[in-house]
């Protein structure tokens, strides 16, 4: 096991090129048995201490992050390893730096001492924040009773990506409704709408519906009006007048509590009308009384980039242990009612200890036994 990356990175790393031919085709078969035998206890006992091996061997400093996401790797003994440095010193070989930077370039490498990394779980490590075995973009993540294996161990980078290999977290922001007492607050500044002290706005997504993106200056589409409506019972019409023709679109509170919008300027009904109370910051519908329009967000994951602010996070480690989407302090990294595999969420921030979390390296001892 793990000979096929050992031969991949020697070859590249000492001077050689691995190609393939557009037209080849390659097949894998397994037999029922091994014809020959296995050293040490099982496969796996063996493939771990080949690739411990390899990393010892030609990873440089990067090793660091292959034994902080296999655990199993950091107390194995993975022999004498001093042959095969020594081949490499005398083939004068690149060092694994080089073979990020010119062979895999596109390739999202993680911090090798971030400020962060472990299980992310509560206070007590009884659950823990689980890929689920899933790595696709936009495939869920659960919260599951810890055991400190592979899919529970998370890194955080000091420009806030959480990640686990090349995947992160990444926060989907919606519009809702929701009971006033349970909605964010709102604030009108330089003629867009955010969610107060947020640095993301309301934006229109043609007659795609809505959403939260992070603020630019002038953007048509987080440009919005609170028009007042004829009768002066301050109700008003939120409204945006970008790609619908000039005529102008209106935040509305449809069937079932969904939040939509559409052409509003002939005859606005109640159900386009809201009310904006400044002392508070809600926007209170005026069809259903009961409710103000809200943020809602799901927590998926997706490929880790640069410069993309919805995978963008903040760690109280300090103060209150609360996780939060960078430019969204409102709102808090949530395990709701931490079912096994129930989907964490982020929620308006309270003091409740299903928004506390922390990085831990190991299960405590009681918890291994």
């Amino acid at each position: 096991g793990g000979e096929n990356i050992e031969m991949s990175l020697r070859i590249w790393m000492c001077g050689g090129r691995l190609v393939s031919h557009p037209c080849s085709h390659v097949g894998h078969i397994f037999r029922n048995t091994h014809p020959y035998k296995i050293p040490g206890a099982s496969i796996r006992t063996t493939f771990i201490r080949n690739s411990r091996r390899l990393a010892e061997v030609w990873m440089d400093e990067y090793k660091a992050i292959f034994l902080e996401a296999s655990r199993e790797a950091v107390g194995v003994d993975f022999g004498d390893v001093s042959e095969r440095k020594a081949l490499r010193e005398r083939l004068q070989c690149k060092s694994f730096k080089w073979f990020l930077d010119n062979v895999h370039p596109d390739k999202f490498v993680p911090e090798v001492h971030p400020p962060h990394n472990g299980m992310l779980s509560d206070l007590t490590q009884t659950s823990c924040m689980d890929n689920m075995q899933h790595t696709a973009d936009g495939s869920p993540v659960g919260v599951y009773m810890c055991h400190g294996g592979s899919t529970q161990r998370w890194t955080m980078s000091t420009t806030g990506l959480i990640a686990h290999d090349s995947t992160c977290l990444r926060f989907l922001p919606s519009m809702v409704a929701k009971a006033c007492d349970q909605a964010n607050t709102w604030a009108a500044v330089e003629g867009t709408l955010r969610p107060t002290n947020a640095t993301y706005c309301l934006q229109s997504e043609g007659f795609q519906g809505l959403s939260l993106a992070h603020c630019t200056a002038q953007q048509p589409s987080q440009q919005w009006k609170l028009k007042a409506v004829d009768g002066g019972d301050g109700s008003v019409l939120i409204h945006n007048s970008d790609g619908a023709g000039g005529n102008g679109r209106c935040i509305e509170m449809a069937q079932g509590g969904r939040i939509t919008w559409s052409d509003c300027t002939a005859s606005p009904t109640t159900k386009h009308m809201w009310k904006h109370d400044p002392t508070t910051g809600r926007l209170q519908s005026q069809l259903n009384s009961a409710m103000c329009l809200a943020t809602d967000f799901r927590v998926v994951q997706t490929e880790c980039r640069a410069n993309e602010p919805s995978i963008e996070w903040s760690f109280d480690k300090a103060g209150g242990k609360t996780i939060t989407p960078k430019g969204l302090p409102s709102v808090c990294l949530d395990r709701q009612n931490a079912v096994p595999g129930s989907e964490p969420k982020v929620m308006p921030c309270t003091v409740g200890a299903s928004q506390q979390w922390d990085f831990f390296k190991d299960l405590p001892t009681a918890k291994k036994a």
